[in-house]
């Protein structure tokens, strides 16, 4: 049933379904604009929609630890790999895992040990993140970011991934991870960005141009389906004018700046439109419209995080995913 499945997928596959453009985030590294996000799928839901994705046109998959589908996602990789119809090797795919924070470096080295071997999809990964800057007492958090970035230098330096960044990072963290004195410095930083929070929320951007090497990438770019975003202003009106959607418009205001994005579906028709955003471009008002837009809100680091403590985002976990929340955090219904 399940070669049935995948031969059907990609004799379906539609006209144009190509491979997003990619952007340069280090020398002679290239990530896909668009990625699939599988943070919300586990087991038989992640493998397939995975594997559909890859049929689509996807070539980047992003997965974490944290997860816990990190099995299903390899398998659903390496049934696209096995897959003649889609003439495709390892290397045509670009693969994130992110280990979490408020680790040891010995616990962290453990878990992306851990991240290979469920992933199974070769001895080498593309990117690797710490997920979230957290201190892990009694040490400070910068004695803990240092220890477990010291660890995902050497993981890189031994040639086990090709290249290693941070999610959810302000400035006080990276202040943090500069002072491990580790040789690699990171080239991704993975935060929560969609229109609604402008061009430089928190001034992640600023950030990532004054480091010169840092590439922002996207994660929750339809801040989970929002119904601002999807039947609000001004994203339906820029839309009719693209004959697109409103979660494309959405989706290419970030492509059109040249951020990644990594953004979850497991419909087929809605992994296709969001791979989709290449075929129109938004002018230069339509830009600067969705740049003052204010809604939906939000803020580029997670409820109760230390970057959000510290930025003074007023946003709260039932405002990004109720199912979500935190058990350290009050239940949204009290936030």
């Amino acid at each position: 049933l399940w070669h049935a499945v995948c031969h059907f997928i990609v004799s379906a596959r539609a006209p144009g379904a190509t491979p997003a453009p990619t952007v340069r985030i280090a020398e002679g590294i290239d990530m896909p604009l668009v990625a699939l996000g599988t943070g919300e799928y586990q087991e038989d839901k992640a493998m397939h929609a995975v594997f559909q994705a890859i049929s689509l046109g996807y070539r980047a998959i992003d997965t974490a630890h944290q997860y816990g589908n990190q099995v299903a996602v390899g398998e659903g990789v390496r049934a696209a790999l096995a897959n003649t119809s889609l003439n495709l090797t390892r290397k045509d795919l670009f693969v994130i895992t992110k280990v979490e924070g408020g680790l040891t470096a010995n616990e962290t080295a453990v878990h992306l040990a851990e991240d290979v071997a469920r992933l199974g999809i070769g001895p080498k990964l593309d990117l690797v993140l710490l997920h979230y800057p957290k201190a892990r007492p009694p040490l400070s958090l910068t004695e803990t970011i240092a220890e477990q970035w010291g660890a995902i230098s050497e993981f890189v330096v031994e040639g086990r991934a090709r290249a290693a960044g941070v999610s959810q990072f302000c400035d006080a963290a990276f202040v943090a991870l500069d002072s491990s004195g580790a040789t690699t410095r990171p080239i991704v930083n993975q935060v929560g960005w969609h229109v609604g929070q402008g061009p430089d929320p928190q001034g992640v951007q600023s950030t990532a141009l004054a480091r010169n090497d840092l590439t922002v990438m996207a994660f929750s770019p339809l801040d989970e389906a929002n119904a601002n975003i999807l039947h609000g202003e001004p994203y339906t009106t820029i839309a009719s004018s693209h004959s697109s959607t409103p979660a494309q418009v959405a989706l290419r205001w970030l492509a059109q700046r040249r951020i990644p994005l990594a953004v979850a579906a497991t419909s087929p028709q809605y992994q296709l439109d969001n791979l989709d955003i290449f075929g129109f471009e938004l002018s230069a008002a339509e830009m600067e419209r969705i740049d003052h837009a204010t809604q939906p809100s939000g803020c580029p680091f997670w409820p109760g995080s230390v970057c959000w403590q510290m930025s003074g985002c007023n946003h709260t976990c039932c405002d990004v995913n109720p199912t979500f929340c935190p058990p350290s955090l009050p239940p949204c219904l009290q936030v």
